[in-house]
């Protein structure tokens, strides 16, 4: 009897013993795993030409198949054929209405351009129907449809896209690469770049894309479309500069209501020698004026975009929509107020005159400003010295 209950006692022993020894291995892969899972580009995209992964190996890499974003984007995408400017062989674009809207980027086009959009044998005639020169994004509008059922992209706020989540690319037509889909980061947003002041911040990709994709769709996880890839060069191999989605979706807003885009006119001008987005002056018969807006207000909200900064204050600026009532919310000394503004088109502004938009001595001294009609911000951003010059206004 003591014999058998001592072998039986050794043996419930000897489970548990082996339970607790391959209870840290179960632990330890499980925790493996789930660190994979947590971070998808813990394996970063492979370069092109590298063997596709099975979809299960995607999903756990980039916690989405690259291979069903590739099936629900390719139907929208389509090749550029510029019959005018730059040649675009390698240039992409990609539908963003049912209505035959498609989105692409070209610094040398113009309202009224025609065009062809080529999907493999299948071609059709195309119009520019919207440009924005500072940019280069281009809304185009269709003459006919292509054979194939028209499938658009949906679009998401760029607000809410936080640098450091995974994003999506294509590579550019023609480029031979193995795997059409790849996975990158963003990595931030550039108000400026090596000295230059961009006309709105463009969102900094890294990803690796063969073929100089311009005008290809960049997507989240959802397969939203987050941005669109521009032709300008940045320092470091692998990273792109694209313009936001909520550029896409003004531009296409401006199109169904004034049948073109442009950038809104608020008619207050900031200091260039602060972050914080101070009004300086406010321009005579302005909306700025119309709505009550001072020179010293400080503002926090503009629209359904926090500003805490001046870059803030430009980007959301150069998204208001023409004619469209937006609250603006200021601080003005102690108080914290709220005034309605409606931006109107910048080429419906009152001329200025000489020149100039305050007096040649303000009251506290400051100099005058003078404009040269270059700089992207236009009489949004002044400056206070006295050879510093701002141009052709964008979004203000």
């Amino acid at each position: 009897m003591l014999l058998s209950g001592f072998i039986a006692t050794r043996t419930v022993l000897t489970v548990l013993i082996f339970l607790l020894g391959i209870a840290p291995v179960v632990s330890v892969r499980v925790q493996a795993q789930q660190t994979r899972r947590d971070d998808p580009l813990m394996e970063f995209t492979a370069s092109p030409g590298v063997q596709t992964p099975s979809v299960v190996d995607e999903t756990i890499r980039f916690g989405v198949s690259l291979s069903q974003l590739y099936e629900l984007a390719e139907p929208c995408l389509v090749e550029v054929l510029w019959h005018s400017g730059t040649p675009g062989s390698t240039d992409t674009a990609f539908c963003v209405d049912p209505e035959g809207l498609y989105m692409a980027v070209n610094r040398e086009a113009r309202k009224g351009d025609r065009l062809t959009l080529r999907k493999g044998a299948d071609k059709i005639r195309t119009e520019v129907a919207a440009v924005d020169s500072l940019t280069g994004l281009c809304l185009l509008k269709a003459q006919e449809e292509f054979e194939d059922d028209l499938i658009h992209l949906r679009l998401r706020r760029e607000a809410v896209l936080e640098p450091g989540e995974v994003v999506f690319g294509f590579h550019g037509f023609g480029t031979g690469a193995g795997e059409p889909c790849v996975a990158g980061r963003l990595v931030g947003r550039d108000s400026s770049y090596f000295g230059e002041t961009l006309p709105i911040s463009h969102l900094r990709i890294y990803m690796n894309l063969a073929g100089g994709p311009v005008g290809g769709p960049v997507l989240d996880e959802s397969g939203a479309v987050v941005g669109v890839l521009t032709r300008r060069k940045l320092e470091n191999p692998g990273e792109y500069h694209a313009l936001p989605a909520a550029l896409i979706e003004k531009m296409i807003q401006d199109y169904r209501a004034f049948g073109d885009s442009g950038p809104a006119w608020l008619g207050a001008s900031f200091h260039v020698q602060s972050t914080t987005p101070q009004i300086i002056s406010v321009r005579e018969g302005s909306p700025a004026v119309e709505a009550g807006l001072l020179p010293g207000d400080i503002i926090l909200r503009l629209g359904d975009r926090r500003v805490q900064r001046l870059s803030d204050m430009v980007d959301a600026c150069y998204l208001l929509l023409p004619g469209q009532g937006t609250d603006v919310e200021v601080i003005r000394g102690l108080e914290r107020l709220t005034l309605r503004c409606t931006p109107v088109l910048y080429s419906e502004r009152p001329s200025r005159q000489s020149g100039k938009t305050k007096p040649d001595k303000a009251s506290d001294g400051t100099p005058e400003v003078s404009f040269d009609e270059t700089h992207p911000h236009g009489d949004l951003l002044m400056d206070e010295e006295p050879s510093a010059t701002v141009g052709e206004p964008v979004g203000n």
